[in-house]
């Protein structure tokens, strides 16, 4: 799977996600591993960025900025998020 982040909703300086959750055809949820993600990321950008197992930690109700998946943003810059699932 691949995620392209084209936008954010209102910041000027950072784009956060709060969690990516992947089910199967039947709905049934598909854990995904810290191993399995992948990020494409422009190496000026490699400094503002957080842990990418913020992505699937499980907790995507917060307004903690410590608890999400943030990156700088860069105009012109789209960042990707790849997950492999093994």
């Amino acid at each position: 799977m691949e995620f392209t982040i084209v936008d954010n909703w209102g910041d000027n300086d950072f784009i956060a996600i709060n969690g990516i959750d992947v089910f199967d055809d039947e709905g049934k949820q598909i854990i995904v591993k810290a191993n399995d993600i992948k990020l494409k990321i422009l190496t000026k950008a490699l400094i503002n960025h957080s842990n990418p197992e913020r992505l699937i930690k499980g907790k995507v109700l917060t307004n903690d900025h410590n608890k999400v998946w943030i990156i700088k943003r860069i105009e012109n810059y789209f960042p990707k998020i790849y997950i492999e699932l093994h």
